[in-house]
């Protein structure tokens, strides 16, 4: 039987402030462990600001962050 692995994992998420792609983050976010990492990246910085906030506010374990 395989270990699972310690290592932190990371999950970008393209277009990911509206959709698909933000519910896509949340499921990540929840699901992942809390040395991992969610980016999540879009086109508008305000929008991105915004999404990283309400996912990073909500039920999630891992780190969340935006970029542009």
């Amino acid at each position: 039987m395989t270990q699972p692995s310690t290592q932190p994992r990371r999950a970008l998420v393209t277009g990911a402030t509206q959709g698909l792609g933000l519910a896509l983050v949340q499921a990540l976010a929840v699901q992942m462990a809390p040395q991992d990492r969610v980016l999540l990246t879009g086109r508008n910085p305000d929008t991105i600001r915004s999404a990283t906030a309400a996912v990073a506010g909500g039920q999630a374990v891992a780190r969340v962050e935006g970029r542009v």
